[in-house]
């Protein structure tokens, strides 16, 4: 990795403040903590017809910038694929940077990406940290069916779930991952999203999952056999309180944190519905380590996040006075 390796971030989202506001923290933790890689990264939103299409930018300033790029699904496509199509939808982009994350929007970078870019650069590959638990809940015949449903031939079981400590009796599984921190070279990124859509096709008329997103990535490295790596835990480490408990040096290197877990002491739901909301969560006590984590670094960020939002703005005056004169 050089100086010059370019990165953009894609990640869906719902039109709706909380959203936004997840995902102004995630692209601010990009700038501070993933390196070089992340201070010049170009931020996509794959954005749900949940709500009318409008002009985001007038009513957020921090969007008006070259490094965000707004993506408002078709309304039929979201109708029949819902929230899975946003998800899926960012594979049949063309990529142009020289590497490629999809992401959650309830994902903050914790940690510097440098290495791992570099180490996955060396091995021209694909990478993601194991879903906690197979889907299949240890069903030893389903992945095989599933994959004789796709007609994929071979695959290739050589994973295993992240969260071995819950005691679920898996043989082997393939690379099926959380779809939360996935990254990739832009040609083996392209490889993996070009199917996404018809593999997401043939694992919904398999069954109704509500992992059918997960399903389909992992369909797709098989038949496209993309070079894949299973990344450590510390890639996307969630704020489930075990995971610090059973992989203490994976919490001690985390990179990627992923507040997915609800609980009464924090949830993204709530504490990300206002700036009043964020307030409370900043200034309250909370047990869990992964959630301290969270809540500092959104303190970190928080003065950030106003710096730029007051200098776009301040910027836009400036050009409206000049353009007035």
């Amino acid at each position: 990795m050089t100086s010059a390796t370019t990165l953009e971030v894609h990640t869906p989202i719902s039109a709706t403040p909380k959203f936004l506001r997840q995902w102004h923290y995630q692209m601010l933790s990009f700038d501070r903590n993933a390196g070089s890689i992340g201070r010049n990264a170009v931020f996509h939103a794959w954005i749900s017809r949940d709500t009318p299409q409008r002009d985001l930018r007038s009513e957020y300033s921090w969007l008006d910038s070259p490094r965000v790029v707004l993506h408002w699904l078709d309304e039929d496509f979201f109708r029949d694929y819902g929230y899975y199509g946003t998800g899926i939808a960012r594979g049949a982009f063309p990529y142009r940077s020289d590497w490629v994350i999809f992401t959650d929007a309830d994902v903050l970078v914790s940690g510097e990406l440098d290495s791992l870019i570099s180490d996955l650069t060396q091995r021209e590959a694909v990478g993601g940290v194991p879903a906690h638990l197979d889907c299949f809940g240890g069903d030893a015949s389903a992945w095989p069916r599933l994959f004789d449903a796709a007609d994929i031939a071979d695959p290739v079981m050589d994973s295993a779930p992240s969260a071995p400590f819950w005691h679920q009796e898996v043989a082997a599984m393939p690379s099926y991952w959380n779809f939360g921190f996935v990254l990739g070279p832009r040609t083996q990124m392209k490889c993996l999203g070009s199917g996404l859509l018809s593999e997401l096709e043939v694992v919904r008329s398999f069954w109704g999952s509500v992992f059918q997103c997960q399903q389909a990535v992992t369909l797709a490295i098989q038949r496209q056999r993309v070079p894949h790596i299973d990344l450590h835990v510390r890639y996307n480490f969630t704020n489930y309180s075990e995971f610090v408990h059973h992989c203490p040096e994976e919490w001690q290197e985390a990179r990627v944190i992923h507040y997915l877990g609800r609980s009464e002491e924090f949830s993204k739901d709530k504490d990300f519905d206002s700036e009043e909301s964020i307030a409370y969560l900043l200034g309250r006590k909370l047990d869990n380590p992964v959630n301290r984590r969270v809540q500092e670094l959104l303190g970190e960020l928080s003065g950030r996040r106003l710096r730029r939002e007051h200098a776009s703005l301040w910027s836009r005056f400036r050009a409206t006075v000049s353009h007035r004169r």
